[in-house]
């Protein structure tokens, strides 16, 4: 018994383990999702307005 609660336990340990690994790694995932989500929108917008494309690219220009 005393056995099979300590399996139990480390099993419950490494699974706990394994699912913070998880949801890192979902966390991870999903953010890079997100900012490539919003990088294609940016893109499409912009490419949408191309009226402001040459306004962005010479704004950092025209600062310096």
């Amino acid at each position: 018994m005393k056995s099979f609660e300590y399996k139990n336990k480390f099993t419950i340990k490494w699974y706990g383990y394994w699912q913070n690994e998880n949801i890192l790694l979902f966390f991870v995932k999903f953010a890079v999702q997100l900012i490539n989500c919003t990088l294609t929108r940016a893109i499409i917008y912009l490419r949408a307005n191309k009226e402001f494309l040459p306004c962005l690219h010479l704004s950092p220009l025209r600062k310096k």
